[in-house]
């Protein structure tokens, strides 16, 4: 049996059954060493994006604004992951947070070799695909906010995948925060100024109307002077002086309107002036505010920072005044919101670790061994159709 097989496998392959056998086991040692060194794990975690309940910071609008949960959206998601998914925000964070050592020099290396981006990071909705297949057509289904955002990285060690997530966890979460501020700092710094120009517009305008109504007083008290029975006629009917039939009033009856137009447009000036100064501050505010957000890499930082500056006294601005209270509050009330979001957003299931099966020792040594089986079972077959072709072209000549 042995004989036999030595004599096939030396016809077929011009080696022993004994050195096929150890070039089979050579090659299962080597991939095993493969997997001993160089082995890889893999890190998975859910970064929790909660709906944080935010006020809206509008000047003058009669009432206090509703709170509103504001959640994590898709488009928020695509727009931070656009700005943020490059090695230049991955190191500036890194500095800024004074993160070093083999986890954050591993994910800058990913970051260069643009194998990190790709991987790192993916948004999870309320509903799936599968969920509306399953389930059929969900009343919320079209919803865009967010659960959260499912992380994994990868490392030859459990603790050095897990830190690495960690750390991709802070940076995503100091992302969407800081975009948040910054979306917050834009709008209010454009429409600011806006608001306020538009407003003293309006204030000239109900100068001038005052101007027009008091020449129109003295003219109707000449009226009245000249006509004082004009005074006496019936004046029970309701006429809509807007319309232009004001003329069909008595001169009384349009001198009381014109009185009346009069405080109402004062009134409106004095609301319009408050609004106005109210936008000046706050353009001010802003102003400083993105000063700030451009110098300022860590939310941790940044809030603290516009904190302060909503505490500190602007030049020329009485911070008892009730009309500058107001707006300092609702900045503060914003800036609350944003502290929120910032301890809210953060990994807080236990993570996932787990050896990545491609790189399992026993795996590769099987991989590897099965590899070697072909590779001699190919060679046997092309020497056997080389032996094949010989013998027909013999035959041939014969």
């Amino acid at each position: 049996m042995l004989q036999q097989l030595d004599k096939i496998c030396r016809d077929s392959l011009s080696i022993g059954p004994w050195q096929a056998l150890i070039f089979v086991v050579v090659l299962g040692v080597a991939g095993a060493g493969v997997g001993l060194a160089f082995p890889k794990w893999n890190a998975e975690g859910l970064l929790e994006t909660p709906g944080v309940f935010t006020p809206t910071l509008e000047p003058e609008r009669g009432q206090l604004d509703p709170l509103r949960v504001q959640y994590v959206t898709l488009p928020e998601f695509r727009k931070m992951a656009a700005a943020y998914s490059s090695t230049a925000a991955l190191r500036e964070f890194l500095t800024a947070a004074k993160k070093e050592g083999p986890a954050a020099t591993r994910l800058l290396a990913q970051a260069e070799a643009q194998s990190l981006w790709g991987s790192v990071v993916s948004p999870i909705l309320p509903f799936s695909r599968r969920d509306a297949k399953e389930f059929g057509e969900l009343k919320d289904a079209s919803s865009n906010s967010l659960v959260g955002l499912d992380l994994s990285t990868n490392a030859r060690t459990p603790a050095l995948a897990t830190e690495m997530l960690g750390t991709m966890g802070a940076y995503y979460a100091n992302a969407l925060v800081r975009e948040r501020i910054r979306g917050w700092v834009l709008k209010n710094s454009g429409e600011a100024p806006a608001k306020q120009k538009a407003l003293r517009g309006e204030v000239i305008d109900a100068q001038m109307k005052i101007d027009v109504m008091g020449r129109r007083i003295g003219d109707l008290k000449a009226i009245l002077a000249r006509y004082p029975d004009s005074a006496k006629l019936d004046a029970r009917q309701v006429v809509n002086i807007t319309e232009g039939s004001d003329r069909f009033l008595s001169p009384l009856v349009q001198l009381v309107a014109a009185e009346t137009s009069i405080a109402q447009l004062r009134e409106a000036i004095t609301r319009k002036e408050r609004q106005a100064r109210q936008f000046d501050l706050v353009e001010r505010y802003f102003r400083e505010a993105d000063q700030k957000l451009q110098s300022t890499q860590l939310v941790s930082e940044l809030i603290p920072a516009l904190a302060e500056s909503a505490a500190k006294r602007f030049e020329g601005v009485d911070p008892d005044a009730e009309w500058a209270r107001e707006v300092i509050f609702r900045i503060q009330a914003d800036i609350a919101s944003f502290s929120a979001a910032a301890t809210s957003f953060g990994i807080r299931n236990e993570l996932r670790v787990s050896e990545v099966p491609s790189r399992d020792p026993a795996r590769l040594a099987a991989l590897a061994a099965g590899a070697g089986v072909l590779l001699l079972g190919l060679v046997a077959f092309v020497r056997a159709s080389l032996r094949a072709a010989r013998s027909d072209d013999g035959e041939g000549e014969r």
